[in-house]
């Protein structure tokens, strides 16, 4: 093969691996590019991500909690957005969402591509779902003979579960009490706060005085030299059932959310304290748990004649 050749075939990219058709030229599945777990390869991930683009999806929907390399579908051009699977509370409500928002896709004529770490009963179980909710079946046995014939694969119980009483949320559950969070990649507008009252609205995770150095600054010297900037977040999450469990995996990682505060000061560029701001507040509502969140900004050396300490804004969002 010439040099030629092989260079144009690495352009093309290569297939996702268990990459199936949900809706022929409108919507599949597969798993993580690149791999999962010590199976994740990082050139692997880059050729099939290359040939997704090359592809012409127009969005690709990950379903993974962790919104750590979604930056990968940045670099290579690939618009996409994050539905995250996160734990309990209103799987009804999860599936209404998604099947809306899917229906919604479908009709602008998307060519969407969902996939999770690994092609398994949530993700099928989540599409034999939405077969049913729009009605290309008529029922839960024969979406899941459908998904089945798709995939190659036999659906298990998480998939199989039939909610026959709530037909709004679709019929099949990809799993018990899971729900989805907010859209990331192309972000739908937030409603106001929820107003206080709740015992879970008074949880907040603290995070204080995290400094790294970063561009923001209107003067011209501010968008060429790095300047110290310190930010405080107050995290709006029930906290009850950590409080309970002892468990990390009941709560929000702070630090998780200390690396992705980090990431967007040291690698992203702004111009007002206020958009920076906005721009932490965005990444940390990716958590589907996050309620709302206080987000405290401050420049370290405010460029100003004056005896000034620190300049910031100070901004809460909620979903």
């Amino acid at each position: 093969m010439t040099a030629m050749a092989t260079k144009g075939k690495w352009q093309q990219g290569i297939v996702p691996r268990n990459f199936f058709w949900i809706i022929k030229d409108r919507l599949a599945v597969c798993e993580r590019p690149g791999g999962y777990g010590a199976n994740h390869r990082r050139v692997r991930r880059q050729e099939e991500i290359i040939w997704i683009r090359e592809q012409a999806f127009t969005t690709v929907i990950s379903v993974i909690p962790a919104p750590h390399n979604l930056h990968n579908y940045d670099e290579l051009g690939v618009p996409w957005q994050h539905w995250p699977f996160v734990p309990p509370e209103d799987a009804a409500g999860y599936l209404a969402r998604t099947y809306e928002d899917l229906r919604g896709l479908m009709a602008a004529g998307a060519k969407v591509l969902v996939h999770g770490d690994e092609l398994n009963d949530r993700i099928c179980g989540l599409m034999g779902g939405y077969l049913l909710w729009s009605g290309l079946v008529p029922d839960g046995p024969s979406a899941i003979t459908v998904i089945e014939r798709m995939t190659q694969r036999q659906l298990g119980p998480v998939g199989r579960r039939d909610e026959g009483h709530d037909r709004g949320a679709g019929g099949l559950l990809v799993a018990t009490g899971e729900h989805r969070g907010p859209v990331v990649g192309q972000r739908r507008a937030r409603g106001p706060l929820v107003t206080p009252g709740d015992p879970d609205r008074h949880d907040h995770i603290e995070l204080r005085g995290l400094r790294a150095s970063g561009i923001c600054g209107a003067l011209p010297e501010e968008q060429v030299r790095p300047q110290p900037l310190e930010v405080d977040l107050d995290v709006g999450v029930d906290l009850r059932a950590a409080g309970a469990s002892d468990g990390l995996e009941d709560t929000v990682d702070y630090g998780a959310l200390a690396a992705e505060v980090e990431r967007v000061l040291t690698t992203e560029r702004f111009t007002l304290l206020e958009r920076l701001a906005e721009r932490l507040a965005e990444v940390v509502l990716v958590d589907g748990r996050v309620d709302h969140v206080t987000v405290a900004v401050r420049k370290l050396r405010p460029p100003v004649p004056q005896q000034l300490a620190t300049s910031g804004v100070r901004i809460t969002r909620g979903r």
